[in-house]
């Protein structure tokens, strides 16, 4: 359904695909999110970050962060797409509008400086309202009051702001891991790797855990414990004889 929302064609949907699994799985390892938390965050914002021109392996990492951050996918993802399509919506709008000049203000452009930034890396700029924000609040600011300006309300809204602001560094380093696992696309054999290793071990660990068995049984039945699988192998082999 993503790769939908973006508009994949479906000859490129596998590698999308395979793609998107990668970051995907690097992120439920490496973050505080689970892959499941990501998916149901992305798919609510999905829509907004194809519109702005964020791609998906930066989505993905922004997904990672507002789960990361305690926000579940309903409230946060439709917190963050309020914010991309009120940035959306200033890029497009006259720049001498209110909002285009209240967005400006708070990274510190011009409204065609900032039009140009959400236009070109969309983001970076987010990142950067983010870092404005946290700035303002640390100042004495009043978040509320800021966000307002730009028709951000709403107490959810501004909680998870909130804590984004303060997560800015963790937000950098989830879109540039899922970027990197994007590309390169390793992080999917890893982790089936280390799931053949575990299966491996327990199935070592399985049959020497039979050997040791023999071994007691051994010693406790003495030569009745062969009686005892002949007769064992004796109704096996006459249940596979049995007519289907």
């Amino acid at each position: 359904r993503i790769g939908n929302i973006y508009g994949v064609a479906s000859e490129d949907m596998t590698q999308f695909a395979d793609k998107f699994t990668n970051a995907l799985v690097y992120l439920g390892n490496t973050s505080a999110a689970t892959e499941s938390e990501i998916t149901n965050t992305m798919m609510r914002i999905s829509s907004a970050t194809r519109q702005l021109g964020i791609s998906q392996a930066d989505a993905l990492g922004i997904s990672a962060t507002i789960a990361g951050i305690g926000a579940r996918p309903e409230l946060g993802g439709t917190a963050v797409q309020r914010i991309f399509l009120e940035l959306l919506d200033a890029a497009t709008a006259a720049v001498d509008s209110d909002k285009v000049q209240q967005f400006a203000q708070i990274i510190g452009v011009t409204g065609e400086e900032f039009q140009s930034l959400v236009r070109t890396d969309p983001t970076n700029t987010f990142i950067r309202v983010l870092n404005s924000l946290n700035d303002i609040q640390r100042g004495g600011g009043n978040l509320r009051n800021v966000l307002g300006d730009v028709d951000l309300t709403g107490i959810r809204l501004i909680d998870v702001i909130g804590r984004l602001t303060g997560a800015t560094g963790l937000l950098q380093t989830n879109i540039n891991g899922a970027n990197q696992a994007w590309d390169t696309g390793t992080a999917r054999q890893e982790e089936f790797n280390k799931r053949s290793i575990t299966l491996e071990s327990a199935v070592i660990e399985l049959k020497n855990a039979f050997v040791a068995l023999g071994f007691t049984l051994e010693k406790l039945l003495g030569p009745t414990i062969t009686v005892i699988i002949e007769a064992i192998k004796r109704a096996i082999q006459a249940f596979i004889a049995l007519p289907e």
